[in-house]
């Protein structure tokens, strides 16, 4: 099966579509004659808070579909079929022992009726991989990860399950009572191209008339990163890491909001609002490293993203 994981910029398509075809994402998977999903997962840090009374464990769950056709495998078109998130919390002792963390994930995965689960289904030709990138400060560089291959729905609940337990226990162990969790499903598709281009219409004069479509045009070169078509993120980061509440749904772009946050450009280390120098390694929202001369964004919380990841 081809890796289309390494493309650097893709144009995002408009999608045209008979509403009697049904679920689009559902309908594309169905046609594909390839499928790949990359979970990757990250621990994006922990804190003391004292205003809180008892322990609290976030998760933010990020699921995108993007698909493109078959004809060029090096061609930047892709199109973004669906993206949601979910972010919740927990204690920290409900991530205590893998057998209780995979009761709490499973059920997320599987019971909750909004949660995506197309994205891991076991239907044969579809490549399922795992990531766990290295926490900031570590020494560790994202891209040094190799991803590991999975099988089945059970290996995607015991590897989110153990990464969730050692990021509650350095939490713990580190005298902090809130942790904070990032996992992403990137799911890609190929698909025919004469369906390509029945689904997808690519008309320039469109990106004018709506600026409140879903899916829009983005023909920005990005040479960083393989995520810069997800300007809807920066909500569902809001709420997952600083709301500290449970939401679901699509994410619009929140252009007053980004436009709001501090900007810069990277020179290896950075003042965060507490006037003190750190290193920066890792993007959040990508999972992908930070070079010097990027050019970033950062939250009120302090958490810092490539500028195109959220912009």
């Amino acid at each position: 099966m081809a890796d289309h994981y390494g493309l650097l910029q893709y144009d995002i398509l408009d999608v045209h579509y008979d509403s009697e075809n049904g679920n689009l994402h559902n309908l594309v998977d169905t046609m594909a004659r390839e499928r790949s999903v990359c979970i990757k997962a990250r621990n994006i840090g922990s804190e003391s808070d004292p205003n809180l009374s008892s322990t609290r464990f976030h998760l933010a769950f990020f699921v995108i579909h993007r698909t493109r056709s078959e004809t060029d495998a090096t061609s930047s078109e892709q199109a973004l079929i669906h993206s949601s998130y979910l972010s919740i919390h927990y204690p920290f002792e409900r991530f205590a022992t893998s057998d209780e963390a995979k009761a709490v994930v499973a059920r997320m995965l599987v019971s909750d009726p909004q949660f995506p689960l197309y994205v891991i289904d076991r239907e044969s030709g579809q490549s399922l991989l795992w990531k766990e990138i290295p926490a900031d400060g570590d020494g560790s560089s994202s891209s040094a990860v190799e991803p590991v291959p999975l099988e089945r729905l059970d290996d995607v609940v015991t590897r989110i399950s153990e990464a969730a337990v050692r990021t509650a226990r350095q939490a713990y162990e580190s005298g902090c009572n809130v942790a904070h969790m990032f996992i992403k499903f990137d799911k890609r598709t190929i698909i025919p191209h004469h369906e390509f281009e029945r689904l997808f219409l690519y008309d320039d004069d469109d990106d004018d008339d709506d600026e409140d479509d879903d899916i829009s045009v983005d023909d920005e070169e990005d040479d960083e990163d393989d995520d810069n078509d997800e300007p809807e993120l920066n909500r569902a980061i809001e709420q997952s890491l600083e709301e500290s509440v449970m939401a679901f749904g699509s994410v619009p772009a929140a252009k007053s909001v980004v436009g709001a946050l501090e900007k810069f450009k990277y020179e290896g280390s950075c003042e965060d609002h507490e006037g003190e120098s750190k290193l920066i390694e890792t993007c959040v929202i990508c999972m992908e490293d930070v070079m010097i001369g990027s050019h970033l964004t950062r939250m009120p919380c302090s958490h810092v993203f490539h500028e195109n990841c959220i912009s």
